[in-house]
Order: structure tokens, then C-alpha cells, then sequence
């Protein structure tokens, strides 16, 4: 098929418009809905902590990621959209990963934190990268790490170094989270239709086996992402090497798993 007949059998202009700004709304609403759940997670990882400057630290974690909240909640107020609204979507999936990654203790709520961030970081930078530019450039800022990774690595390592077996138990956990946070990924994607359009056709064979990939070893490639970066700076997991059998990743709302998929 031509450039011509798909242009001539394609959506009009506005109809297009009104696509993208669903797109933009379902984005921001899962991203919103992510934040505040994120914020209830964090202060109750600061009520586990041990010491008080810890305490401290991860309480002013918490706090960063509702200012973020409020922040992706404006916006959406200025597209003339119901946070409210925009978040519902996502609630089941999202409340359902976590219900399903429960810690059981300080550190794995650090862990969960740390890896589920990179995670999430790696499926927002993706989404964004077919919308418009200025809804870009605002989630990818909002998404920078300033820093507050680097208490959670250091703690973690800490621990690791005091007690070997802790270790094992944590590298094991991390990438149970992992492989939670990927598929959890791919089912906010598909309770929107909007967001299954807009990737529908383009997250293809090649982009999925290559973000597979990276997140079967740490730091294999010159550019890993960066969930599977920071289960690495934890873990250190055999190279898994071979051909890449998965298809396209389909995000539709009647095509997905019944079943949760194995940790990749």
C-alpha cells in the first residue's frame, strides 16, 4: 500500500487531534495514577525504616512524587480533562501489582522501589515517544532521577555486605519485581484504547525482543534500560543468550494474558 492511499484512507485532521489528546489523557492519567500509588508505597516503606535519617530520607522521597502527582494533575486540568477520570482505567492494574509485590520487609520495600522505578521510567520514556513534543519534554523531566536512587542503592549494598544471604534473597527479588513491573506494563497499556492505538503497529517485533534483552542481563549492550540496569547493580544474573521467539506485543483489551507470564 502507497503513502498516498494511506493518507487518502487514513483519519482526518481533526479526527487525528482528538485521537492524540485521548492518547495524552490516558497517558497522563496512568502516569498520575502510578505517582499517587507510588506515594502511598513510599511512606509506608518510611514507616518500616530502621533508623530515623532513613526515615527522613524516604519520607522526602514520598513527598517528591506527589509534588510529580500534582504536577501530572495540572496538566491534565489544563487538557481539560478529570484527574479522577483519567486515573480510573488504571486503578485495577496497577492497585493488582501491588497487591501482588507486597514487602515483607525494609529492604524488599527499597527494592521494589528502586527496580519498579527503573521500570516504570523505561514504559513511560516509550510512550512518550509518540505523543507531542511538548507532553514529552514535561514527562521526561518529570521522570529524572535526582538523586534519590542512589540512597536506596547504597542502603541495599549495605545490607548485602553485612549479610550474604540476604543477597540471595534480595537478587531473587528483585527480579520477581522485574518481571511483575514488565507485565504490568503491558496491561495499563491495554486498558486503554487510546494507548493501544497509539502503539498498536509500532512496538514491533524488533523493539520488543531488543527490550527483552535488556532485561534479561545487566548491562549487555551498550545502552541497557534502565529497570534492567538497576536489577543488575543488585544482582548479577548469567548472560542469557539466543534468538528472540516473541511476536508483536499485542496490548488489546481481549488479547491479554489470562494467566501471569513468567519473570523474563
Amino acid at each position: 500500500m502507497t503513502d498516498a492511499t494511506d493518507a487518502a484512507s487514513g483519519p482526518s485532521a481533526p479526527a487525528q487531534a482528538h485521537e492524540s489528546r485521548e492518547a495524552v489523557t490516558s497517558l497522563l492519567g496512568a502516569l498520575a495514577y502510578a505517582q499517587l500509588s507510588g506515594f502511598g508505597e513510599l511512606a509506608a516503606d518510611a514507616q518500616r525504616a530502621p533508623a530515623l535519617e532513613a526515615k527522613a530520607v524516604i519520607s522526602g522521597m514520598a513527598t517528591g512524587i506527589y509534588r510529580q502527582f500534582e504536577s501530572v494533575s495540572e496538566r491534565l486540568v489544563h487538557l481539560g480533562a478529570s484527574r479522577e477520570a483519567a486515573m480510573a482505567p488504571f486503578v485495577t492494574a496497577i492497585d493488582a501489582f501491588h497487591a501482588r509485590t507486597a514487602p515483607s520487609d525494609w529492604l524488599e520495600g527499597l527494592v521494589k522501589a528502586y527496580v519498579g522505578d527503573g521500570i516504570a521510567r523505561d514504559f513511560y520514556a516509550e510512550l512518550v515517544e509518540y505523543v507531542d513534543q511538548p507532553t514529552k519534554e514535561f514527562v521526561l523531566t518529570l521522570l529524572q532521577d535526582n538523586g534519590q536512587a542512589q540512597f536506596i542503592s547504597d542502603t541495599v549494598r549495605a545490607a548485602i555486605a553485612g549479610d550474604a544471604r540476604v543477597g540471595g534473597r534480595l537478587a531473587l527479588w528483585a527480579r520477581r519485581i522485574m518481571g511483575e513491573a514488565v507485565q504490568q506494563a503491558q496491561l495499563v497499556a491495554g486498558e486503554s484504547d487510546a494507548l493501544t492505538d497509539l502503539l498498536d503497529g509500532r512496538v514491533t517485533r524488533r523493539r520488543l525482543c531488543r527490550v527483552r534483552s535488556d532485561l534479561r542481563s545487566d548491562q549487555r549492550g551498550s545502552h541497557p534500560s534502565d529497570g534492567a540496569s538497576r536489577v543488575g547493580r543488585l544482582t548479577s544474573p548469567p548472560s542469557q543468550k539466543g534468538t528472540c521467539q516473541a511476536g508483536p506485543l499485542s496490548l488489546r483489551s481481549g488479547r491479554r494474558p489470562k494467566a501471569p507470564a513468567r519473570p523474563l
